[in-house]
């Protein structure tokens, strides 16, 4: 995990959500403005430093400069946005993970309340988001000013950033569905480990020192031998999501499309009923020839 970076005063901000990554960017955007409002839901037992909850999206967003929303899908967003008036010129960044065609919908919604709007998807999670060292993704160029960019510094340490709406997203999505390969792929191949009798160690140590090595394996590796997969970063439910999402924007052939769907699929079974909430690595329990759900 990255150490925490010295943040810089920023003006006021306001998040629309407060869901488990949303509480991480509260967090941290409260070491850097002495104003944070934040629209939730259900509001926190305990209180926040430097934060103010809401349980009306535009009254939390009345005195910010920016608004952050970091909701669980385009529905959400959506719901939010048809409850608020005018933005009156404020910047609402998008950090959610959606389609192409949602943002610029997304867009739309939050010009027609004459504001200003800059999908900003995020590679990383809620440790990431606490230190600062989250990977931005980010579009229109047009929209990201000095103070735009000084908001993205709070919670990212590196940023590439597009000319179009869309772009960010589609990025997104093309690494969430890499999230999903890989992890089905890893696996796969451990259960056939397991099931051949080959140790575990050996394969890991030789897998170490190969080019077909990802991090990733190592910090799910656990996790799938013991079939335990509480408290996610990452829940199985929002992989399914957003491997739906990857399979309605790309264009590939037939079979290539096979290969999408089947990993959608195990990503789906995963996600069903009180699975929806474990870690997405929990596929490995559909994966295994047992095919017994995870324990909840």
């Amino acid at each position: 995990m990255s150490e925490n970076r010295i943040v810089r005063e920023i003006a006021p901000v306001c998040v629309w959500g407060y869901g488990r990554l949303a509480e991480a960017f509260v967090d941290r955007l409260s070491q850097a403005s002495s104003l944070v409002s934040v629209f939730a839901r259900r509001t926190p037992s305990e209180g926040v430093n430097n934060v103010r909850f809401f349980n009306d999206a535009q009254k939390a967003a009345e005195d910010a400069r920016f608004v952050l929303a970091v909701t669980s899908d385009f529905a959400s967003i959506i719901d939010i946005l048809q409850n608020v008036g005018q933005l009156d010129g404020k910047t609402v960044l998008q950090i959610s993970t959606l389609s192409p065609s949602q943002s610029l919908l997304v867009e739309k919604e939050v010009k027609a309340r004459q504001g200003r709007y800059v999908e900003n998807p995020v590679l990383g999670s809620r440790p990431e988001a606490r230190s600062g060292s989250l990977i931005a993704m980010a579009g229109p160029a047009a929209n990201i000013d000095g103070e735009v960019s000084a908001l993205i510094d709070v919670y990212a340490n590196k940023r590439i950033v597009f000319d179009s709406v869309g772009q960010a997203s589609a990025l997104k999505l093309i690494f969430n569905f890499l999230i999903g390969a890989l992890t089905t792929s890893f696996s796969v191949a451990l259960n056939a480990t397991q099931e051949r009798g080959i140790d575990v160690d050996q394969f890991m140590a030789l897998l170490r020192e190969s080019a077909l090595y990802a991090p990733t394996f190592d910090k799910k590796l656990n996790q799938m031998l013991r079939g335990e997969y509480a408290n996610p970063n990452f829940p199985a439910e929002h992989l399914k999501k957003d491997l739906t999402l990857f399979g309605e924007m790309v264009d590939v052939s037939p079979l290539a499309k096979t290969f999408v769907n089947a990993i959608t699929d195990i990503a789906s079974a995963a996600a069903n009923g009180q699975q929806a909430k474990l870690d997405y690595s929990s596929l490995h329990e559909f994966v295994k020839g047992a095919g017994r759900p995870p324990r909840p």
